[in-house]
């Protein structure tokens, strides 16, 4: 099994626990992101196998925005 690093995006700090706790008991590394800009700003950092995003979050960016910027980028499409 390979494991893959996953970034976890969503508003509700209780649903970003319970991701992180399923994907590291399946052998996977997770990070966590609060909101969409917090997103961007890791995804500017470092590259990730997989980002799981709420579809509806405050401050501007929400799952859909989120996702049609990851397409786009080419880094890290």
């Amino acid at each position: 099994l390979n494991m893959a690093h996953i970034l976890v995006v969503d508003d509700d700090e209780l649903i970003l626990k319970v991701a992180r706790s399923v994907l590291q008991k399946a052998g996977h590394v997770v990070s966590l992101a609060k909101d969409g800009h917090a997103a961007l700003e890791m995804l500017d950092q470092e590259l990730f196998d997989m980002v799981v995003t709420d579809a509806n979050m405050p401050n501007g960016v929400s799952g859909f925005t989120l996702a049609s910027t990851i397409r786009k980028n080419e880094r890290i499409n």
